[in-house]
């Protein structure tokens, strides 16, 4: 059609029109600000967005408005592609000496429906591909997650064993000093740590899913209590911790 300008468009899977292809100078010349090629669908405008909204041939002979920078449009004919009643893409051209009429709507109408169920297979193979892809990197994901669970829960096993020593050990030191003894105070927290650590442990277990861990509720006041008093030893003095904390039942 002796048209300057070509542009072949197609509807992606999340129903944005991408403009993969289209004549060099529109891209080079054009001088618009954030130009793309992909247009979210509420971006649609114009003759190609009203002809894609409409799903149907428009063509105009008149001078286009056009944003600042924006290479000049004398004239254009937009021709839908569509397949099996959904729209998949579209040609536009533009620019031709002389008018569009109705044999150039003819001529890009019988290439349209000509390429309709190639772009259309072609969609196909690349949104089966995407979402191939993405079950493979789930699977990998998953995979990696099992890993770390396998790992954490190994190191949770050898861990509670060394646990299990300190309490014991901790215990039977208890039951062999006297009651007024400094030494009960310092093994009292002692045994306080290592239950934390116990309860850590369990957590670890927890997400290796090598136990099964009841859900109960919880007090969530006396747990925030319990973290400010092991970020208050951490502190500087010079930092005030004030808390206010409601529990309700």
């Amino acid at each position: 059609s002796k048209s300057r300008y070509g542009i072949f468009g197609y509807i992606d899977q999340d129903g944005d029109w991408v403009c993969p292809s289209l004549t060099k100078e529109i891209w080079s010349q054009c001088q618009v600000a954030g130009k793309d090629i992909v247009f979210p669908h509420d971006k649609w405008k114009g003759l190609w967005g009203k002809a894609l909204a409409e799903r149907r041939t428009l063509r105009s002979n008149e001078t286009f408005q056009v944003p600042e920078g924006h290479i000049p449009i004398t004239n254009a004919l937009d021709v839908p592609i569509i397949h099996q009643g959904e729209i998949i893409g579209n040609f536009l051209v533009g620019n031709k000496e002389g008018r569009y009429d109705q044999w150039d709507q003819d001529q890009m109408e019988t290439i349209a429906a000509y390429v309709a169920p190639i772009l259309h297979a072609r969609l196909q193979r690349d949104r089966h591909q995407q979402e191939q892809e993405k079950t493979e990197r789930l699977l990998q994901q998953a995979q990696k997650m099992e890993a770390i669970g396998t790992l954490a829960g190994g190191i949770a096993h050898d861990f509670n064993n060394i646990l299990s020593a300190i309490i014991g050990y901790a215990e039977l030191a208890r039951m062999r000093i006297s009651s007024d003894s400094e030494i009960k105070d310092d093994l009292k927290e002692v045994l306080t740590a290592a239950g934390r650590a116990k309860s850590l442990v369990r957590q670890i277990l927890a997400f290796s899913r090598q136990t099964q861990e009841e859900r109960i509720p919880v007090q969530i006041s006396l747990i925030a209590k319990e973290a400010l008093k092991l970020l208050r030893s951490s502190l500087p003095t010079t930092i005030d911790i004030r808390q206010k904390i409601q529990s309700h039942s």
